[in-house]
């Protein structure tokens, strides 16, 4: 199995970079596709991350095509504040390849509890949270492997989430 790990572009306080944000999202496909063409045999693919919109997004449309799934569902929010502890975005996810979907057991979730501390500022007393997402899980059975991939090396490979955006070199 082969994980990969993105973190996409926030669209901003008030959607400022929206549209830049949709861009990025379009190329998640061109990051898994990379990493199944350096690790020719490997089918057991995941990418998981900060997504910054919701996984029933259009802009991964392309992604559902190719067989890709997304095992946090878009009901399941991830993200967490000191107002609002229960969530009110689904960000974080984890987009599994057609292969990799036949070992998952069905069991997913979110983690809200122990994520504050009485050493993190919030506002102008203490007890913060320690991030604004909640750590998110997948249970796969790790005893199955469906293909004849063998653990490959991506040393020396840089993939780069976004293309060149306006007002970037």
């Amino acid at each position: 199995m082969t994980v990969c790990s993105v973190h996409l572009k926030a669209a901003g306080l008030k959607n400022e970079d929206l549209d830049d944000s949709k861009l990025e999202a379009t190329t998640v496909l061109k990051i898994a596709k990379a990493v199944e063409k350096k690790l020719e045999n490997e089918k057991d693919v995941i990418v998981l991350g900060d997504f910054n919109m919701s996984p029933d997004s259009q802009e991964f449309d392309a992604f559902r095509t190719t067989g890709y799934t997304n095992m946090i569902p878009s009901d399941l929010f991830t993200n967490i504040s000191s107002r609002n502890m229960s969530g009110s975005q689904p960000y974080d996810n984890m987009w599994a390849s057609r292969q990799s979907q036949q070992i998952y057991t069905g069991r997913h979730g979110v983690i809200r509890e122990g994520l504050t501390s009485p050493w993190i500022p919030d506002g102008w007393s203490w007890g913060g949270v320690v991030s604004d997402h909640c750590p998110i899980w997948v249970e796969y059975f790790v005893d199955k492997d469906l293909d004849s991939g063998t653990a490959g090396e991506l040393e020396g490979i840089v993939l780069t989430a976004a293309p060149s955006l306006p007002n970037e070199p």
